[in-house]
């Protein structure tokens, strides 16, 4: 799947995460973004 949206943590208070849609996203329809390649290079199958 293409990724609709995607995500930074904000500058100022790193509770926050924003996510920016990439393209117009309807009512009803997943948010789907994009962990790139270090998240999954981190995680050990557990």
């Amino acid at each position: 799947d293409t990724p609709n949206a995607e995500w930074e943590i904000d500058d100022d208070d790193i509770q926050f995460v924003r996510f920016t849609a990439l393209q117009p996203i309807s009512d009803g329809e997943e948010i789907f973004q994009n962990y790139g390649e270090e998240y999954w290079a981190t995680r050990t199958g557990d």
